[in-house]
């Protein structure tokens, strides 16, 4: 069978058998040829801007749960307020770090951290009409369930074609977290 010479697959001839070439065209069958990988950059999230006086709100919440703590005499929710207060104020102020992404054959690469096919349980892509495009992927591990990776300009569904030969598809919907992540404006 002959090959294509720039991508050495072979030469498939979508017309019927017998069937003539049309007039005024050279007889030249081509093939797409089929994504080996796919490379990408992406943020890490989309960041939102806060509007004014968040960061006194925040504050002025965990205020309030502070005083509540003290008042129970719980001196250990005083602490994790304290503690999720400052978390919230510090990712909600960072911007997002720049993803280098790479599905091919072996896995998935997001960072130079190899996830081989193997770790990985199921995948789900998504695209939204607001803009949103993500591929999640399922892994066997309890600290990182499910990772989330933004599909920034690349093809939703030739990603899903391409990883549906390694993984099988199980629908995938945002966690309570995420949703009220996504409420608060992070």
């Amino acid at each position: 069978m002959p090959l294509l010479p720039e991508t050495n697959n072979p030469i498939v001839n979508l017309r019927p058998a017998g069937a003539a070439a049309p007039a005024g065209r050279t007889q030249t069958p081509t093939t797409v040829p089929k994504a080996t990988s796919f490379e990408w950059q992406a943020p890490e999230y989309t960041h939102r801007a806060k509007p004014k006086g968040w960061r006194l709100t925040v504050i002025g919440a965990a205020a309030i749960f502070a005083i509540f703590g003290a008042l129970t005499e719980n001196p250990l929710f005083v602490v994790i307020v304290g503690l999720g207060a400052i978390l919230i104020l510090v990712y909600g102020s960072r911007q997002p770090a720049l993803l280098s992404v790479r599905i091919d054959h072996a896995g998935v690469t997001i960072n130079q951290q190899r996830r081989e096919w193997k770790e990985l349980n199921s995948f789900w892509v998504s695209a939204d009409a607001g803009g949103r495009r993500e591929i999640r992927l399922r892994t066997a591990q309890w600290l990182t369930p499910v990772l989330i990776i933004p599909l920034a300009n690349q093809n939703p569904t030739a990603v899903h074609e391409y990883v549906a030969e390694f993984l099988p598809e199980k629908e995938e919907r945002p966690s309570l977290a995420e949703l009220i992540a996504d409420g608060l404006g992070f």
